[in-house]
């Protein structure tokens, strides 16, 4: 399936200043009439080899756009050319942190980072917002998001960050588009990354993959990278250090103790959990 691709940087700045993306004013056009309703967001199945296992651990999660101790440990980051995305399943909640590494210049309260969901067969538009609600369109889910500006574990230049769960069913599989500001004077207007995130996952199995769209590069080791140059090659990752970015190999994520007592499979800052509310989409 054929997908707009726009890298680097300053042709995404470019597509941005002519037009392209979403408004948050009321006379724009909503960015799922145009992605959604065209297939854009609905990219072909990652190939089987394309998929890794995902350890299942009982972790804590806050939902406050921040790298707390140990939250994401074990987490495969799934590298796209403007960010990291970070997928797990904790029954009932799909949890997501996206580390949009390609704005440092932070966004507006009303601006929003918008994500593409489809969930089996429903698709959905979740957006969360520079002042930390969240919306969501095309189903009834229960959802909770934040924003944050901060430096992560894989880029040390200060950044946005989006975090968000949305309670989903037990089991499934679900794709992830990304679309983003990457300036605070124009953080009306969205950018697309062009990597799709997936996650396959039950109650006791996790794999997770991501899916280029055609013609991003992919670097070799030791390249630059983390401004729209790229995506590593599958075994670097894109690591930042003193302002100084380049494709290295890659660490495996953390092994966690799971012996010991932890917080539970719940959000830190909520005890609101559900069953199996499953996916129905919005009549």
């Amino acid at each position: 399936m054929s997908r707009i691709v726009l890298i680097p940087i300053l042709v995404l700045m470019a597509a941005m200043l002519s037009g392209y993306g979403c408004s948050a004013q009321k006379d724009a056009p909503r960015t799922e009439d145009v992605r959604i309703d065209s297939g854009i967001c609905n990219p072909a199945d990652p190939t089987s080899s394309a998929w890794k296992e995902q350890h299942l651990f009982a972790r804590a999660h806050a939902i406050d756009g921040q790298f707390g101790a140990g939250e994401w440990d074990g987490v495969i980051p799934l590298e796209g050319v403007l960010t990291d995305v970070y997928l797990e399943y904790q029954a009932p909640y799909l949890y997501v942190l996206n580390d949009w590494r390609g704005n440092v210049e932070g966004i507006r309260p009303e601006c929003y980072n918008e994500f593409q969901l489809k969930i089996g067969s429903v698709r959905v538009v979740l957006r969360v917002f520079g002042d930390g609600h969240v919306t969501v369109d095309g189903a009834e889910l229960e959802a909770k998001g934040a924003y944050a500006f901060s430096a992560s574990p894989r880029w040390s230049t200060p950044h946005t960050i989006y975090e968000f769960r949305v309670a989903v069913a037990a089991t499934g599989t679900i794709s992830v588009c990304c679309m983003d500001p990457v300036t605070a004077s124009n953080c009306e207007q969205l950018v697309e990354e062009p990597v799709v995130f997936a996650i396959s996952y039950s109650l006791s199995t996790t794999s997770v993959a991501r899916d280029p769209e055609e013609g991003v590069t992919e670097l070799d080791e030791g390249a630059a990278c983390g401004s729209g140059e790229g995506i590593c090659r599958e075994g670097l990752s894109c690591n930042q250090d003193d302002g100084t970015a380049a494709c290295v190999p890659q660490t495996p994520p953390e092994e966690i103790d799971d012996d010991g007592a932890d917080a539970g499979p719940t959000d830190a800052s909520s005890d609101d959990g559900l069953d199996d509310p499953g996916v129905e989409p919005m009549v």
